[in-house]
């Protein structure tokens, strides 16, 4: 995110980080990556605010296609504190255990919601179909669908069914059925 992070990576070596610095992951920012990466490590802070920002993340990077993995950090620490004192092979360490994105996501976003009740397991269905939805890549979105099945526990026709009802366009200027998942998880993420 910031300069202190950025300098640290190049410092320990990480000469290929690039940093927003304190701004928003834009569309922008991944077309310029795209043409000079084949896969995006993001790495940011493990607080709350930084979990959020990868969330936000995500869509951009479905946006564009690219695909791309979180970089987890032990204690919630920024790269500068991580490097400071857990060193350039811990880091390396991290970056080999990077999820991709999707599986991040999906992951936080059952910390926010219980699957074991009927609403529960709608709102998660709904928070996952509005990312799913936007896959571009048919192995990927159907792994990512088989995923959900069994974290729901309903079937894959079901989220199937999710899937296509979503990409339908609302009659009469409604707005989409879909909430946004601020709104399903009590305001901790946003879009």
């Amino acid at each position: 995110e910031g300069y202190f992070d950025l300098m640290s990576m190049h410092a320990h070596g990480f000469l290929n980080a690039v940093a927003t610095m304190g701004t928003a992951l834009t569309g922008g920012h991944i077309r310029s990556l795209k043409g000079r990466a084949s896969v995006v490590y993001a790495l940011f802070d493990m607080d709350e605010a930084g979990r959020n920002a990868a969330v936000r993340g995500f869509a951009v990077m479905l946006e564009e296609d690219m695909p791309c993995r979180v970089v987890e950090l032990a204690r919630g620490k920024d790269p500068d504190e991580f490097l400071a004192s857990s060193g350039k092979d811990a880091m390396k360490a991290a970056i080999e255990k990077a999820e991709p994105l999707m599986d991040f996501y999906l992951k936080e976003l059952g910390k926010k919601i219980d699957t074991s009740t009927p609403d529960g397991k709608s709102r998660y269905l709904d928070g996952a179909i509005e990312y799913l939805s936007k896959i571009k890549g048919v192995a990927e979105k159907d792994h990512y669908a088989a995923k959900v099945s069994s974290i729901v526990g309903i079937s894959a026709g079901t989220v199937y069914e999710a899937l296509n009802s979503s990409s339908q366009p609302s009659s009469g200027g409604a707005e989409k059925p879909l909430k946004s998942l601020y709104s399903q998880t009590g305001g901790t993420f946003t879009r």
